[in-house]
């Protein structure tokens, strides 16, 4: 029920006749100092204001204080590294293992995925082929995961045509690029149909294979 429908709309009316052309008038200078006689004294005074801070002082700080709740730790983060401070109670709830909700997805994606796409072991028989160590699903900077680590700081994306055709993962995968880049890293992205028609051509890309012509010098094939 809406406050103030049980009113008729006749009684409406005559309140608001009634109320018609009055004014609130403000209070006389008599009636403000009787107000003000009323309430003197009422206040602490500042020596009696100061006591009572001084009194409280580190009496309700930390653990004497009704709302403590373990105060805060520093934590390592487990995928960059980064240093952050977790309340104790989010680490009872079995959280504050990260520094944000991007290193907590590439750790998720690290442990939950179960095997390697098509495109990921094309180019993986191709490194192990050419005797080129590489590490796999590596996080970096705490703001990617990569599929390959190679040497001399190289890193290898596997693209899928369908997920990495999304305007949104474009987006991301333009941001990952310009941040690797920058901190002096190699970025190479390889979409899914470059892959399946030569695994060899993109590997070329990387590291070009020389051959010696009739006169003996060397040429990047």
């Amino acid at each position: 029920m809406i406050l103030g429908s049980h009113i008729s709309e006749e009684h409406k009316r005559r309140i608001s006749k009634a109320l018609k052309g009055r004014k609130c008038e403000p209070f006389s200078e008599e009636h403000k100092q009787k107000i003000s006689k009323a309430r003197k004294g009422k206040h602490h005074s500042e020596e009696h204001r100061k006591k009572i801070s001084e009194a409280g002082i580190g009496k309700r700080l930390g653990q004497n204080n009704p709302s403590w709740k373990g105060g805060k730790t520093k934590i390592i983060c487990k995928v960059c590294g980064k240093e952050k401070d977790v309340k104790q109670s989010e680490i009872k709830k079995g959280y504050g293992k990260f520094c944000s909700l991007k290193c907590s997805a590439i750790h998720r994606n690290i442990h939950q995925k179960k095997h390697d796409t098509d495109i990921e072991r094309l180019i993986e028989n191709e490194l192990i082929r050419r005797n080129i160590p590489y590490t796999k699903q590596v996080a970096l900077l705490g703001v990617t995961l990569v599929d390959f680590l190679l040497p001399h700081d190289t890193v290898i994306y596997c693209d899928g045509d369908y997920w990495h055709s999304l305007e949104k993962v474009k987006t991301r995968d333009i941001t990952q690029d310009f941040i690797l880049t920058f901190y002096g890293y190699r970025v190479f992205r390889f979409a899914e149909k470059e892959i399946k028609k030569s695994t060899k051509k993109c590997i070329d890309i990387i590291f070009p294979i020389k051959t010696q012509r009739r006169d003996g010098k060397n040429v990047k094939k």
